[in-house]
């Protein structure tokens, strides 16, 4: 039997000055760990050092992941995972059978194309980061 003091006696109202604040400060929450953007300490530590050389052989949406996009490639060690969102644009730009190379301590990716090289180089600057694209 209900109290006087029970959620089921409130107005809408008092309702909405409960529960309304409570569902804003859970998607704030929510938000904070659900993005994913590559400061630039992350890339010097994880980004920059890495070398990629080897054959595109699939591509797909990491579920458990805050939604990553996960190319794998394979080299002379097997079948390794890049996270594409490190390198903005290169999950649209590639497709299965395209090679892509970068060495260590650079900041330039290749995308080895049937018939053209597009290469993403990374930049900082004071507005933040980015990616200039090159067609050859």
């Amino acid at each position: 039997m209900p109290t006087n003091n029970s959620i089921t006696t409130l107005t809408w109202r008092e309702r909405l000055i409960i529960f309304v604040p409570l569902i804003i400060v859970i998607i704030i929450i929510s938000f904070f760990f659900t993005c994913k953007n590559t400061s630039r300490s992350d890339f010097d530590k994880y980004v920059l050092p890495a070398r990629y050389d080897g054959v595109i052989v699939n591509k797909y949406f990491k579920k458990f992941g805050h939604g990553a996009t996960i190319i794998e490639i394979k080299n002379i060690n097997g079948i390794e995972d890049i996270e594409s969102s490190d390198w903005i644009g290169l999950y649209d730009l590639c497709i299965i059978g395209d090679s892509i190379y970068k060495q260590p301590n650079q900041r330039t990716l290749k995308l080895k194309k049937k018939d053209t090289i597009i290469e993403l180089q990374y930049y900082f600057n004071e507005d933040g980061w980015g990616i200039v694209k090159r067609h050859y």
